[in-house]
């Protein structure tokens, strides 16, 4: 009732007097005020969200841009050095992972995304298969290390060959002591059990789930699937012949090492 009386008050003195009407109002509510923060709130939880997810794509996007030029020469001929199980593993396997490695992963990485890659067996010339010198090299001048997860590829099965097993140890000893390349873990089939593997893969594996490439998918061999995307996004963002140019494959050669060295 008081909210709709008009008071009046006046105020009066031999030399002065004031006469003012007072209205009281209601108190504004906090209502509007609160939906627009929470709207806020919303729009900035829902930009995160999206951000997170979509990651991926927002970084292949710029990079597909050209955002990003600082081109540094470091040397290195190859973006990525791929380590995979080369005995021990059952015929069916042992097909479904020469497919992916001689065929798959050149026709993704290497053709239609321009990295250049180095495959035991594929870049070898004769006689340097199982040279562990050239092995350790190969790995120093590539950027990041390919490590190919297979099932069935216990020790027990039979023992690896030095070259083998040190293509394996020297690629965890530079990602783990040294620091000084980045793995991407990539699983074929399904594996229930990682303790066939060496304990730093063990290691990395607990730090993080490998991925999964799906050979029944339609877009397995799609560089725009959302696994591939994932191993582009992990790979260098500029391939090392843009930034070094003058080291292709072509024109770099490896010094020759005596014979009884491998």
């Amino acid at each position: 009732m008081d909210l709709r009386s008009e008071f009046y008050c006046k105020a009066s003195s031999p030399y002065k007097w004031m006469y003012v009407i007072i209205t009281l109002k209601s108190r504004e509510s906090l209502l509007p005020l609160v939906v627009i923060f929470l709207c806020i709130f919303l729009i900035i939880l829902l930009a995160a969200g999206t951000t997170k997810w979509y990651a991926v794509d927002l970084a292949l996007f710029f990079r597909g841009l050209g955002l990003v030029q600082n081109k540094r020469n470091d040397g290195k001929i190859y973006d990525a050095y791929v380590i995979y199980q080369k005995d021990n593993v059952d015929e069916e396997m042992k097909k479904k992972l020469a497919h992916f490695i001689y065929r798959v992963l050149p026709a993704v990485l290497e053709k239609s995304c321009g990295f250049k890659l180095c495959i035991y067996g594929r870049d070898d010339l004769p006689g340097e298969a199982d040279c562990i010198e050239l092995t350790e090299m190969r790995m120093q001048l590539s950027r990041r290390l390919i490590v190919v997860l297979t099932p069935g590829n216990s020790r027990e099965q039979g023992p690896m060959t030095p070259a083998q097993d040190y293509d394996w140890q020297v690629g965890l000893h530079q990602v783990l002591f040294q620091q000084e390349t980045r793995m991407i873990l990539i699983q074929l089939g399904d594996i229930k059990d990682y303790s066939h593997l060496p304990l730093g893969l063990q290691h990395l594996l607990q730090k993080g789930p490998p991925l999964k490439w799906n050979e029944a998918s339609r877009r397995a061999a799609s560089p725009s699937s959302h696994f591939w995307k994932k191993v582009r996004y992990m790979m260098p963002v500029i391939p090392a012949q843009q930034c070094s140019p003058n080291l292709g494959s072509s024109q770099f050669h490896f010094p020759q090492y005596p014979d009884t060295w491998c």
